[in-house]
């Protein structure tokens, strides 16, 4: 059964499937979305557009297909082995404090 999680965590973990992107001015950019915590069958997390007001749709098998044969870069990466990261633990903290705003924890997209 899926639970609260951490919104930070809920968005990295939708990036990471391919359900919401990093690219402004893509219908699944992440900056146009709210956590809503799980979904209502405990399978996932819910995220809703926060203009349109409608829940993003689970990233279906075919879907996730449909995405790799074009080349979508998350899937791709989501469907490789494991790469040792190409940054210092340095980089990694200055990139994180630039995404997530200090005062509310969520992420700044």
């Amino acid at each position: 059964m899926n639970t609260w999680k951490n919104p930070n965590l809920a968005f990295e973990e939708a990036i990471s499937a391919g359900r919401l992107s990093r690219v402004r001015g893509t219908p699944n950019y992440a900056g146009d979305y709210m956590y809503m915590g799980p979904t209502c069958d405990g399978t996932g997390n819910a995220f809703k557009n926060i203009i349109t007001r409608q829940y993003l749709p689970p990233l279906s098998p075919l879907a996730a297909l449909e995405k790799l044969a074009a080349g979508t870069p998350a899937i791709l990466a989501a469907t490789t082995q494991p790469q040792e990261p190409a940054h210092s633990e340095e980089a990694e903290e200055a990139l994180l404090d630039a995404l997530y705003t200090d005062d509310q924890h969520f992420p700044a997209w």
